[in-house]
C-alpha cells in the first residue's frame, strides 16, 4: 500500500453501474439493436423507461396515451381535413393551401386581439426534389415552390424558408427566439424529408403535399408535424383548433387509408373517424350540439347503475385491472408448449434473396423483374435474446420470455439440429407467438374464474364509487342526426339528438327496430372508449353497442336492463365474438347471484342481461327478449 501501489481507477461508468440508475430513453424505438441494448444494459440499470410514439411490437407498453386523451387535454389540433386536388397543375394545390393560410392569419389576429396571445400559422410544403443540381423541370423542386410563392402569390422573401439536409434556413431564426417568436416572419417551410421526424412547431397548421410519399409511415410522420396545438390549449376558434392537408393528384381513398393506417400505428387509431376527405371542395360539415337526456326518461335513467367486475384491494373495492390483477398472477411455468413442439420444420434451406426490378420497355407492364439473386448466406442467426424481444408483448417479464425462448430452441436443436433450426428461426418465433397467445388467454381465464370463485372478484356496484351512470348531458358532433326509416324524428332514444355517423348499417337497423317496440322504455347508444365497459380476461375492454330497458307500460318504470353487442355475419364465428359471448354469459351468471345491496339502493331491479347478437338472427332474438 505504498505511494506507488496500484489503485482502481474511478470512472463515471463504474459509478453509474454501482448506483443502478433509472434510464429514461426518448425515441425508445430506435434502441432495439443488439449494440444499443448491450450499451443500455451495460449501465446496470434498475429500470429502463422508454418514450416513443411508435413502440415496436416487442416493447412492454406500460402507459398508452390515446389520441382521444391527447385531444381531451387540448394538446392536438383535430379534426384533420384532407383536401385532395384533382387539378393537373400543382400550383393550384399550393394556391389553395395559401388561401387557407390567409384565412387562418385573419383568425389568428382575431385570437390575439381577444386573448393577447401571439399566433402565426405556418404552411409546410413537401416537394419532390431539393438538390441544387436536381432542378430539371421534370420534378417539383423546392426552388420551383419558392419562386411561385414569391413571384405569383406575392410572399415576402423572409416569409419562405427551405429545410433540407444541405440547406437549413431555419437555423437563422434561432437567434431571434425560434419559429414561435413574434420576431420571426416565416410562414412557409419547404422540405422533402427533413421534417418527417424530430421536428415540431405548434404554429404549423397546413401540410401541402406536392409529391407522393414513399410510404404510409412517411405520410403519417409528415401529418404529425401539424398536429400540435399552440400553447396546449384550444383557442375556441374552430379553424385554429383543427389542421389541414392539401394533396396534389393523389387517389383520395388510398391517401385517406394511408393516413388512417399510419395513425393506428402511432397510437392515434381512435381518431381516424375524425379525418375528413375533401375532393377539391368542401366536405361534410360537422355540427356540434349538446345532447341531453329526454325529460320523460330522466327519472328512470337515474335509477340505472350498471355493474363492473371489481376486485378487493385491502379494505376497498376497485374496478379490475387486466395487467395488475390478471397478468401479474399468471404462472408462466404452467404454459403448455406442446403445440409449438409439434411444429414440423422445413428441411429445405431458406436463403435470403435480392430481387432487382427496372423500367420495362412494355408500357403496359411499367416495371419488370430483371434479376433474382440468391445470397450465399442467410442473414438471420439463432439468437435467444432476439426471440425474447419478440415475446415481450405477450410475456411482460423479459427473463421469463428469454427462458421460454431458450427452452423452445433447445428442444428444436436437439430434435432437428442447429442448421435446420437456423433456417426456420423466424417461423419458430411465429408459431411460438401463436401458442403463447392462446396459453395466455387460457391461464388468464382460469385466474379470472378462480378469483370469482374465491369471492376476491365480484360483479357489483358500490353506490357513488363503482359502476356506470349515464351522463346528464354530452357534446356530440355529426354531419347528420339519426331519424327513423320514414325520416320522422326518433322518440325513444335516451339522449336527443343522436349522431348518425356513429352507426354502421346493422346498428342502424337495430336502432330502428327498438324504436318500434311497444315494450321498450328507452334505448341508448353506448359510445366506445367513453361509456359503459366490461373488463374480461383479455386486455381490451368490451364496449357494447346498445343499452336499453323494457317496461309493462308504467311511465318511468322498467323491468330489465339489456346490454347488447351486435356482430356482422363475417364475425359470427370469429374468435373475438366467441370471447365476448363467453364473457357476457359469465356476466349473466354472476348477475343472477348479485343482491340488491351489492348493486346499490337506487337500482330498482337486479335484472340485467347481457347478449351478443349475430346479424343473421338478431331480430328473432330481440323478439324473444321482449316477449319473455
Amino acid at each position: 500500500s505504498g505511494f506507488w501501489a496500484k489503485q482502481i481507477k474511478t470512472s463515471l461508468g463504474n459509478t453509474l453501474r454501482l448506483i443502478n440508475p433509472v434510464l429514461i430513453l426518448d425515441e425508445g424505438h430506435k434502441a432495439y439493436s443488439k449494440t444499443a441494448q448491450d450499451t443500455l444494459c451495460g449501465f446496470n440499470p434498475s429500470i429502463i423507461v422508454e418514450l416513443s410514439a411508435t413502440p415496436p411490437k416487442e416493447s412492454n407498453t406500460l402507459v398508452d396515451i390515446t389520441g382521444v386523451e391527447l385531444n381531451r387535454e387540448e394538446m392536438i389540433k383535430f379534426d384533420l381535413h384532407v383536401i385532395n386536388k384533382a387539378s393537373p397543375d400543382w400550383k393550384d394545390t399550393l394556391l389553395d393551401a395559401h388561401n387557407k393560410l390567409s384565412l387562418l392569419d385573419e383568425k389568428a389576429k382575431e385570437f390575439q386581439a381577444n386573448q393577447g396571445k401571439y399566433l402565426r400559422p405556418i404552411c409546410l410544403i413537401q416537394v419532390e426534389r431539393t438538390g441544387k443540381d436536381q432542378r430539371s423541370g421534370k420534378y417539383i423542386h423546392s426552388e420551383d415552390a419558392r419562386e411561385y410563392l414569391l413571384q405569383t402569390i406575392g410572399a415576402a422573401p423572409e416569409e419562405v424558408a427551405v429545410k433540407t439536409s444541405e440547406k437549413d434556413e431555419l437555423k437563422e431564426v434561432d437567434d431571434i427566439g425560434g419559429l414561435m417568436s413574434a420576431h420571426c416572419k416565416i410562414r412557409y417551410i419547404i422540405t422533402k424529408q427533413a421534417l418527417q421526424e424530430g421536428w415540431d412547431c405548434a404554429f404549423a397548421y397546413i401540410l401541402c403535399v406536392l409529391s407522393k410519399p414513399g410510404s404510409k409511415t412517411a405520410m403519417t410522420q409528415l401529418v404529425g408535424r401539424i398536429l400540435r396545438q399552440p400553447y396546449a390549449k384550444k383557442t375556441g376558434i374552430r379553424e385554429l383548433d383543427e389542421s389541414y392537408v392539401f394533396c396534389y393528384q393523389q387517389k383520395g381513398k388510398e391517401l385517406l387509408d394511408e393516413i388512417r393506417k399510419g395513425f393506428s400505428g402511432e397510437g392515434l387509431g381512435d381518431l381516424t373517424g375524425r379525418i375528413d376527405l375533401e375532393d377539391g371542395g368542401e366536405g361534410p360539415t360537422l355540427i356540434e350540439k349538446e345532447s341531453k337526456i329526454r325529460d320523460k326518461f330522466r327519472k328512470s335513467a337515474e335509477h340505472v347503475i350498471l355493474p363492473v367486475f371489481a376486485i378487493k384491494d385491502g379494505k376497498e373495492w376497485r374496478p379490475v385491472s387486466y395487467l395488475m390483477d390478471i397478468v401479474s398472477r399468471i404462472s408462466w411455468e404452467k404454459v403448455d408448449l406442446q403445440k409449438t413442439y409439434a411444429t414440423t420444420l422445413n428441411a429445405l434451406e431458406e436463403k435470403d434473396t435480392e430481387q432487382v426490378a427496372g423500367i420495362s420497355e412494355n408500357l403496359h407492364e411499367v416495371i419488370t423483374q430483371r434479376q433474382v439473386k440468391e445470397l450465399k448466406k442467410g442473414s438471420i442467426r439463432i439468437d435467444s435474446v432476439f426471440m425474447a424481444r419478440h415475446l415481450l408483448d405477450l410475456v411482460p417479464n423479459p427473463w421469463v420470455a428469454h427462458e421460454i425462448g431458450e427452452t423452445v430452441l433447445a428442444h428444436f436443436i436437439k430434435k432437428y439440429g442447429e442448421k435446420l433450426v437456423q433456417n426456420n428461426f423466424v417461423f419458430i418465433i411465429e408459431e411460438l407467438r401463436k401458442n403463447l397467445t392462446g396459453e395466455k388467454d387460457r391461464l388468464a381465464k382460469e385466474i379470472f374464474h378462480q378469483l370469482l370463485y374465491d369471492s376476491k372478484l365480484r360483479f357489483l356496484v358500490i353506490l357513488n364509487e363503482i359502476g356506470f351512470h349515464f351522463p346528464k348531458t354530452k357534446m356530440v358532433k355529426a354531419s347528420q342526426w339519426l331519424v327513423k326509416k320514414d325520416h320522422s324524428p326518433i322518440e325513444r332514444s335516451l339522449f336527443d339528438p343522436v349522431p348518425e355517423d356513429s352507426f354502421n348499417e346493422l346498428e342502424k337497423e337495430v336502432a330502428w327496430y327498438l324504436e318500434e317496440q311497444n315494450k321498450l322504455l328507452w334505448w341508448y347508444r353506448n359510445e366506445p372508449k367513453k361509456d359503459y365497459w366490461v373488463q374480461g380476461w383479455r386486455k381490451n375492454k368490451i364496449y357494447a353497442d346498445f343499452i336499453f330497458t323494457d317496461t309493462d307500460g308504467e311511465p318511468e318504470q322498467f323491468n330489465r336492463v339489456f346490454v347488447v353487442e351486435t356482430k356482422g355475419l363475417h364475425l359470427k364465428d370469429y374468435e373475438d365474438t366467441i370471447y365476448k359471448k363467453d364473457v357476457f354469459h359469465l356476466c349473466n351468471k354472476v348477475a343472477k347471484r348479485t343482491t340488491r345491496t351489492k348493486l346499490g339502493m337506487k337500482l330498482d331491479t337486479p335484472n340485467i342481461e347481457f347478449h351478443v347478437l349475430d346479424e343473421g338472427d338478431w331480430r328473432s332474438k330481440l323478439n324473444a327478449l321482449f316477449s319473455a
